[in-house]
């Protein structure tokens, strides 16, 4: 009979947290298209998964060194790779050059998923070791290679397309916000990258154009020393305009409680230059939230009304006036047709069991 185990590694496995919580999901999925899944994660929070799931950590959360981490990782490798088909390494070329190349010696697949346009050696490496390269879309790889699988990004349908109202939820009373306010919402890490201020200042000539309050949720945290600059220039801005009431800087929420601003807002707002297709923009377009976002990944995804021009404060302060035009049970099918988390899944294991 044929070996339908699996060994992931991945950077976390913790359902309460604000950026890689989401993965607890995918196991799940996996859970139920192979035998068994064993993981290997840098670091181990929160998780409720399957009993064919096995969880091992390399204590990162222990705050223990990078080279007891290695020597963990090597150990639960050699221990892994005799019950398992196939390997996959979610997000983390280094883990494939420290021991990908094992697992090949030892006759295994090897897969990685990859989402970013930076190129580093380690990735260049990874890529010559693997068999695959899963990704998001065609573009999503920075290497043009016939290895390369476009399989959606992976969301999980269950979570974003239940929503039935917009009613605000307790944890949003407590911000002070109300049922007639209307509400932008942008979700990510807080970055020049994600070009912030622009949306800032559409809020506020928007609120100068419209008679009902508005009220602009920014939901992520800033991960680097520059990113924390670029937070506090935001709010100093908002400070010299005198409309700070305008902007809440709700900071890292737990990914089990996202849903609850996806089912509040009006309104999803992105100006990501990161070059990929945003997962938060996916989620709000399964949650059926009209979106507006000058990605231009999303050339090819989105109407002409959901995309305003880089930089231009204009266009992207008239594509939110006619917010209402935007046919969100199109966007809601794109994202079930093409980025399911089911299908995605799907397309791994084919390769790799």
């Amino acid at each position: 009979m044929k070996n339908k185990n699996l060994l992931i590694i991945t950077q976390t496995v913790d359902e309460r947290d604000s950026n890689l919580g989401f993965f607890c999901g995918w196991l799940r999925e996996f859970s139920k298209q192979a035998d068994k899944v064993y993981v290997i994660a840098n670091k181990v929070g929160e998780y409720n998964l399957p009993d064919n799931v096995v969880v091992s950590s390399l204590k990162k959360e222990e705050d223990i060194s990078r080279f007891k981490r290695i020597f963990i990782f090597w150990s639960l490798l050699f221990k892994y790779l005799p019950k398992v088909r196939s390997v996959l390494i979610h997000m983390c070329p280094e883990y494939i050059v420290y021991g990908g190349w094992v697992a090949r010696l030892f006759g295994k697949k090897v897969g990685i998923w990859y989402l970013h346009k930076s190129l580093t050696w380690k990735l260049k490496l990874s890529h010559i070791i693997t068999n695959y390269v899963f990704t998001a879309h065609i573009d999503g790889f920075p290497i043009k290679s016939h290895k390369v699988i476009a399989t959606g990004h992976g969301i999980d349908l269950n979570i974003f397309s239940n929503i039935e109202s917009r009613e605000v939820s307790p944890r949003l009373v407590s911000l002070g916000m109300k049922d007639d306010e209307f509400v932008m919402l942008t979700v990510g890490r807080v970055s020049s990258s994600k070009n912030l201020l622009i949306l800032v200042k559409s809020v506020i000539i928007l609120q100068k154009k419209l008679d009902k309050k508005v009220r602009f949720l920014i939901v992520g945290e800033p991960y680097l020393d520059e990113d924390r600059e670029y937070l506090e220039e935001l709010k100093s801005y908002l400070k010299r305009e005198q409309e700070e009431e305008l902007v809440e800087f709700v900071g890292k929420v737990p990914y089990e409680n996202i849903v609850e601003y996806y089912k509040r807002a009006d309104l999803f707002l992105n100006a990501s230059r990161t070059g990929g297709v945003d997962k938060a923009v996916l989620e709000a377009m399964a949650s059926g939230l009209p979106v507006i976002t000058s990605n231009f990944t999303f050339k090819n995804i989105l109407p002409e009304n959901c995309l305003f021009e880089d930089g231009d404060l204009n266009d992207l302060v008239e594509k939110i006036t006619k917010y209402k035009e935007i046919n969100t049970d199109s966007l809601r099918d794109a994202v079930f047709k093409n980025h399911s988390l089911e299908s995605t899944v799907e397309q791994i294991i084919k390769k790799l069991l």
